[in-house]
């Protein structure tokens, strides 16, 4: 297993959330950390809350300028980590559906009705929270993709999966507790698309 500054690591934001949701999402994100670093996915994954230090520039990234795209967001964010020597960090921030980044989601993939991911940016805003959700959304973040079916030109999904070869696979499209299983919860395709990031050094 790699680890040190030159692997990936994923840090979590809550927004106008519940003491009780903030804990659930940090002992959530613990469980996942701990599941990828157990055969078959062996990874070591750094994840945690976003730093004191680098707070306010998330937020003011995020939310200082609500008419922006949240894409044109996502690539402010990437470059503020490169600005600060960490370019391999990804954010997942988790809201209530409410929310005006839960809004913009929406506005930018319909079906995207729980979550939604661009680059080095997820989004998690299923009310209530939600685990599977979240997990999912993180682990678009390193590279696993949706195990379901969505029409190219119409944007529907077509087919809720999962569509691979574990049918307790957390990629599909509604994930939860009755239809997510234990570790390992993902397809061995998207364990060797995970694994593959960790190994390219200039990802």
């Amino acid at each position: 297993m790699q680890s040190g500054v030159d692997c990936w690591q994923v840090w979590f934001l809550c927004l106008d959330t519940t003491s009780e949701v903030r804990q659930r999402v940090s002992e959530a994100m613990e469980k996942l950390r701990h599941c990828l670093s157990l055969d078959p996915a062996k990874i070591d994954l750094s994840i945690g809350p976003v730093p004191d230090q680098m707070v306010a520039t998330v937020r003011e990234t995020l939310l200082g300028k609500p008419n922006h795209d949240l894409h044109v967001q996502e690539f402010e964010l990437c470059k503020r980590f490169r600005d600060a020597g960490l370019p391999r960090t990804a954010l997942v921030v988790v809201c209530p559906g409410g929310h005006a980044l839960a809004t913009k989601a929406l506005l930018q993939l319909p079906h995207a009705l729980w979550g939604w991911r661009s680059g080095q940016l997820s989004l998690v805003y299923r009310t209530p929270f939600d685990q599977y959700i979240l997990w999912h959304e993180t682990l678009h973040l390193i590279d696993a993709k949706d195990c379901y079916t969505v029409d190219g030109s119409t944007g529907a999904v077509t087919e809720l999966g999962p569509t691979c070869d574990c049918m307790g696979c957390v990629m599909q499209y509604v994930p939860t507790e009755d239809t997510v299983s234990e570790w390992p919860f993902l397809c061995m395709e998207n364990v060797e698309l995970i694994r593959r990031k960790f190994e390219r050094p200039d990802t």
